[in-house]
């Protein structure tokens, strides 16, 4: 477990230059390679269909304006186009369906310039009144994606390859450029859009294309007629499945049954490094772990409860004791991988006697008069989530509270995570694109937070500042200065750790990359010959 601690560290120092930690037969850090080779080398079979494992279940909505699902995300990266493409070496925008763009004088909108020779995957011509169809789906207020918008963004169609984006507000959002880069912002048609078929099926320009879903297996196959020939697809065919147990998706990677699988858990390194037919990346992603209050359900809509809980909670003993180090300590609302990170200086640590105070102050001495809180955590997704939601029960057993600890698994918990009344608090995580504003746009924005259903003005106000502050500079400061401060106080969230994520895969795999978006992209794998 060092060399994963060291790892982590390494990425981390380094993450602007995210020197990935790619492990291969052929030695390296992690190298899977030293011992008896066991298992099937790629399935030895069909060298033409990559088999990828998924930790999460697709949600069954294509549209991706109905889910905030990563298993859907993962497929998303590969089916859909983008306007611009986020560089995780350089962190330079580069363009896509967009070949070229320039801000107006007007310092809120952007020309776009498009290409004029991509096609969708049901043979229609791409243009900008599909932009223009997508950004003003995706970005209204009532999708599930809207809150990482900010607000509802409009397109003005100039010609068939040149559309102007603009805020609603008409006031500048230092976000703009990055929003594009996320994966809710991939390109549909507009005929899907304006005629409701996004249901159907997704129907995108990328390099690969859906052939069928069933038995929670999508399906996917090269797309012909992709329009950059650099970032083809090399595996013609793609089944990605549902497989909610690590130790069975372990199982399926060792037999040969499947060629990529995310999530695996620290203690099946060994498992990998020992078979010669196997690796395995580490690499720190922008996921962060929180506790998430549901702060209309009493005694949770007091700050004083929520508050006792975050300093009742050992997060060191979860890191190093349940993680196995394969985490970083939480100092504040994003990962530190994340654009715009800093310190948040008054942060909550694990201080037990101040959470009985605060306990007291709320008017609940030892627990005292305090109901049942009810607690759900994830089982399969995010790895250890019993086995830590196990050990903060027992933190909030030693202040006084009794919880009723709630496993499920994952479409159930998702289900209740953006519920308002489904418990009094649930962990989960979010992964974000890049931007700092997305995150917090997200998850605490106005009328309220997706998962925790905050109504905090102050935290509102904090961030509609830092949206509108180009300069960064100064807007980091306004994220250190006020941002911070305010959610320290309303609490509605408390991170615990910065996720660190593994993939396992047949060391014949090549291209492989760990994007810190968890991405998976297939069109950049190949078999080794």
């Amino acid at each position: 477990m060092k060399k994963i601690k060291r790892l982590l560290a390494l990425s981390l120092a380094i993450f602007m230059l995210l020197a990935l930690t790619a492990c291969g037969s052929g030695g390296g850090d992690g190298s899977g390679g030293g011992g008896d080779a066991q298992g099937n080398q790629s399935a030895g079979a069909d060298r033409d269909t990559l088999v990828v494992l998924s930790s999460e279940a697709f949600s069954g909505s294509w549209d991706p304006a109905g889910n905030t699902v990563l298993a859907n995300v993962h497929l998303q990266a590969v089916v859909l186009s983008y306007l611009v493409e986020l560089n995780y070496e350089t962190h330079e925008v580069e363009p896509s369906l967009a070949t070229s763009w320039e801000y107006c004088d007007d310092g809120y909108s952007m020309i776009f310039h498009l290409r004029d020779d991509v096609t969708f995957h049901d043979g229609s011509k791409f243009d900008a009144e599909d932009v223009k169809a997508t950004v003003e789906w995706m970005s209204r207020p009532d999708s599930a994606r809207g809150g990482e918008w900010g607000e509802q963004y409009l397109v003005e169609v100039i010609d068939e390859h040149t559309c102007r984006i603009y805020p609603s507000s008409e006031e500048p959002r230092a976000a703009l450029l990055n929003l594009l880069t996320y994966y809710e912002a991939g390109i549909l048609s507009s005929d899907d859009v304006y005629n409701n078929k996004l249901n159907e099926g997704l129907n995108g320009t990328g390099p690969y294309k859906v052939s069928k879903y069933e038995n929670e297996t999508v399906y996917l196959e090269k797309f012909d007629g992709y329009f950059d020939a650099s970032k083809a697809a090399k595996i013609p065919h793609v089944e990605f499945r549902y497989v909610p147990e690590s130790q069975t998706r372990l199982a399926a990677l060792q037999s040969g049954e499947a060629h990529l699988i995310e999530r695996v858990e620290a203690e099946q390194i060994p498992i990998i490094e020992g078979n010669q037919s196997l690796a395995y990346t580490v690499a720190p992603v922008n996921e962060q772990k929180y506790m998430v209050f549901k702060t209309t359900q009493a005694p949770m809509d007091n700050p004083l409860v929520r508050k006792a809980i975050a300093y009742a909670i050992d997060v060191d003993t979860i890191i190093e004791s349940i993680m196995d180090g394969n985490a970083v300590k939480a100092d504040c609302w994003l990962a530190q991988t994340c654009t715009n990170y800093s310190v948040c200086d008054d942060f909550i640590r694990y201080d037990p006697d101040m959470a009985k105070q605060l306990l007291a102050e709320a008017g609940y001495p030892n627990g005292a008069g305090l109901p049942t809180l009810t607690y759900i955590t994830s089982t399969g997704f995010y790895p250890k989530t019993k086995e830590y939601g196990e050990y903060i029960v027992s933190c909030l057993n030693e202040i006084g509270i009794d919880v009723d600890f709630q496993p499920k698994e994952s479409a159930s918990w998702s289900e209740a995570l953006y519920a308002e009344d489904s418990c009094h608090m649930m962990d989960t995580g979010w992964m974000i694109g890049n931007e700092d504003n997305e995150m917090l746009a997200t998850c605490f924005n106005a009328p309220h937070g997706l998962m925790d259903f905050s109504t905090d003005e102050t935290v509102f106000a904090a961030i509609a500042k830092e949206s509108g502050t180009v300069d960064p500079a100064q807007r980091k400061q306004v994220i250190q200065d006020e941002l911070w401060p305010a959610l320290n106080d309303s609490l509605s969230m408390f991170p615990l750790f910065d996720s660190t994520m593994i993939w396992g895969f047949s060391s014949d795999l090549q291209g492989f990359k760990g994007y810190p978006t968890s991405n998976m992209l297939f069109n950049e794998l190949s078999f080794a010959n």
